[in-house]
């Protein structure tokens, strides 16, 4: 389903987010499938508002670039 989800984005010209990424083996399956950033306890815990968008602009993660 993830790559078959990831495929339509690509076709359309988007790009895939996966949601709920928990740890790097799940990062690195998405990885394999093409997603594109991820979200998630994996990647990051909840932060206030203020401080990602004052101390930390930039919420999303590219999935190469996480961890």
């Amino acid at each position: 389903m993830v790559r078959s989800i990831t495929n339509i984005a690509e076709s359309m010209g988007k790009q895939a987010i996966a949601e709920f990424v928990e740890n790097d083996t799940i990062k690195n399956i998405l990885e394999g499938l093409g997603v594109d950033y991820i979200q998630g306890y994996g990647v990051a815990k909840p932060e206030s508002l203020e401080l990602l968008t004052v101390q930390r602009p930039g919420l999303a993660h590219k999935i190469s670039q996480a961890r």
